[in-house]
């Protein structure tokens, strides 16, 4: 069984001296510069499990920590390919481009060669970097997990180490592939963040390329390079970092889930910079989505486009007392996740339950918003002991409207 990138084309290019961020317009449209101001990532570290990393690239070099390669079976885990320092670069570079958290650590991994790659060195590479390695300890171990690579083909060893990994609290994101067919593995295993692609930079729509179906929880932008909608003269694709075909360090145009992918990395490390949950942030990155195409969660885009602004505190959040008929008691506003609801009727059964109002139109669990719920009893004083509330993005059946 053979493990594969999932970069579609590419277009190298020769940039001057200056910085070209304003060239990477996919981050304007996911709203980073708003999320820049709260946090770039400082703290957080994501591996790139790739074909490695281009040490020597200015735009990364100072942000590299010492990593591994499982193709050549050594420490120096360095890229002949360009994808994995263009994967990287829009994870974490910071030059003349600029990854989506820009002050993350990345820590590089090699498990593809020119050959491609097997599914051992790949398990290998994640327990690795997941810190899971006994015989061989990661100082550094990541938070994040970048995949932008895969397999058609189904392992139970690759699942049981993902599961593993998912397990010891670090966040897996993996790309779904380019065939324009079902995701790949380990994208379409559970609890793991599979990102298709859609293109813009002026209408959102999905390239023929992108894989798609059960397993798709979000999309980024992958780019299209048969596109140039802005008229700008330069095609869709999405820049960052990479090396030329003389294995110096360089730019160049991409398109392919391999790029959605780390979009969806940087922006998971940015919530975790901010002080996110770790278990927190796969159901906010879903919940806080842009909705594309039908309400809601579809095979086609999953929960819908990434969206990286931030949320404010607590912001949109309500909590809710029911009764048995499911008329609203009360609600309150959550302050730093906790709430207290009070007036409520004593010896009595309720439904509580708590969501994202994302609209501010006074409806919370709409479809595509966070939601939990939970059903309890009062004490003889109107009380409820003390209950967590999970928030998972729903499909809007059980929305509620609240009385303003």
């Amino acid at each position: 069984m053979q493990v594969q990138d999932t970069q579609k084309t590419e277009l190298p290019l020769h940039l001057g001296t200056q910085a070209v961020t304003d060239r990477q317009w996919f981050w304007p449209l996911l709203g980073l510069q708003e999320a820049w101001k709260t946090t770039e990532g400082k703290g957080i570290t994501v591996a790139v499990i790739d074909t490695g990393v281009a040490s020597n690239h200015p735009d990364l070099r100072s942000t590299l920590l010492p990593g591994r390669d499982y193709v050549d079976g050594d420490l120096t885990p360095q890229d002949v390919s360009g994808h994995g320092t263009h994967v990287a670069g829009l994870i974490g570079a910071h030059g003349q481009v600029k990854g989506a958290a820009p002050q993350v650590a990345l820590l590089p991994v090699r498990v593809i060669g020119p050959d491609g790659g097997s599914v051992s060195d790949l398990i290998q590479g994640l327990l690795w970097a997941a810190g899971l390695d006994p015989e061989h300890p990661n100082p550094h171990p990541a938070q994040v997990i970048n995949l932008s690579l895969g397999t058609p083909e189904y392992s139970e060893r690759l699942a049981e180490a993902v599961q593993q990994v998912l397990k010891a609290g670090v966040i897996v994101v993996a790309a779904t592939g380019n065939d324009g067919g079902l995701p790949y593995s380990p994208a379409n295993l559970p609890g793991v963040i599979a990102v298709t692609s859609v293109n813009g930079p002026v209408t959102t729509y999905q390239p023929t390329y992108a894989n798609r179906g059960p397993g798709t929880r979000i999309a980024a932008y992958g780019g299209d390079l048969n596109a140039d909608q802005n008229q700008d003269g330069e095609r869709d694709g999405i820049l960052s970092t990479d090396i030329t075909s003389a294995g110096a360090p360089g730019y160049a145009l991409r398109n392919g889930t391999s790029m959605a992918a780390p979009q969806v990395s940087g922006i998971a490390a940015l919530l975790l910079a901010q002080g996110t949950p770790a278990h927190q942030v796969k159901a906010l990155l879903e919940g806080q989505a842009t909705d594309l195409g039908v309400s809601g969660m579809d095979l086609t885009t999953g929960w819908g486009l990434v969206n990286a602004r931030p949320l404010q505190g607590e912001v949109g959040m309500i909590a809710a007392a029911l009764d048995e008929k499911g008329r609203v008691i009360t609600y309150v506003r959550p302050e730093q996740g906790q709430f207290t609801l009070n007036s409520l009727p004593p010896n009595t059964s309720i439904t509580v339950i708590a969501g994202m109002d994302r609209e501010g139109n006074g409806v919370i669990g709409e479809a595509g918003e966070l939601f939990g719920t939970v059903k309890t009893t009062t004490s003889t004083a109107g009380q409820i002991s003390k209950a967590a509330i999970t928030l998972q993005p729903t499909d809007g059946r059980s929305a509620v409207a609240l009385n303003k």
